[in-house]
């Protein structure tokens, strides 16, 4: 993260990050002290960094470096040029520019946490997420409700899967799917057909959880969507059997 900004965080991880906002100072200063090229192109580009000038920003180089490089030629009193990037300020720069720096640095997380997770946190309205899915239905008979999830599932085929990114996303939200159905009374089902799902519904999620993990690691896209895809078609497949079961 800290080379190539919040683009590296996967969405579990930006997720987890902006649902513990005391967690962002202690970040927002490790950024500062420690960011690589990417956050420096930030600042520099930066209402901050252009208000405090070329010369406010120049610092003495002994005294501002990235992790892991080795000191800076000596060559204090030097004000970056106006090709130069804007420098990180050191501790001893004043607190006023600080505490911009810091303010800039918040407006960044939030804008790329945001615009990076905005997918993952829309709440998604297909699938076993369609909002009328689990309405209740006078006189919905078990297989009526039955071949309704296995349609609603196939849905999963319309998402965007072929970047990683939105392949994560449409995983999460038909993992998202799963837990509803597991959570619903399903009313038209009897008790051991709603057993059936559940325990089915949570079959499923551990191979979901499977394929979040491998994009998650890095696996390629195409491997985890011929994984998902071959579980969906499975599941449409078992839903379409309990629900011809009850065929009159």
């Amino acid at each position: 993260m800290l080379d190539r900004g919040l683009a590296a965080l996967s969405a579990a991880k930006l997720s987890g990050l902006l649902r513990q906002p005391g967690l962002l100072p202690a970040l927002q200063e490790l950024v500062l002290l420690e960011g690589g090229a990417h956050w420096q192109e930030l600042l520099s580009a930066s209402s901050v960094g252009r208000a405090a000038g070329p010369s406010a920003l120049a610092v003495d180089p002994t005294t501002t470096r990235r992790l892991g490089e080795p000191p800076h030629e000596q060559t204090v009193g030097r004000a970056a040029g106006p090709s130069e990037p804007a420098k990180l300020p050191s501790r001893s720069q004043p607190r006023a520019l600080w505490y911009g720096v810091f303010a800039l640095a918040a407006r960044l997380l939030i804008a790329l946490g945001v615009s990076l997770y905005r997918s993952p946190t829309t709440s998604p309205t297909w699938g076993w997420n369609a909002p009328d899915l689990l309405t209740e239905k006078p006189n919905e008979t078990p297989r009526e409700h039955l071949t309704a999830l296995a349609t609603a599932a196939e849905a999963w085929f319309d998402q965007p899967r072929a970047a990683a990114g939105d392949l994560e996303a449409s995983i999460r939200q038909m993992r998202a799917g799963c837990h509803r159905l597991i959570a619903d009374a399903h009313p038209a089902l009897g008790a051991e057909d709603r057993q059936w799902l559940v325990q089915k519904c949570r079959d499923w999620g551990v191979k979901f959880d499977a394929q979040l993990a491998a994009i998650e690691g890095g696996a390629a896209p195409a491997q985890v969507r011929e994984a998902m895809d071959k579980t969906v078609r499975t599941l449409i497949e078992k839903l379409h059997e309990r629900a011809d079961a009850h065929r009159a």
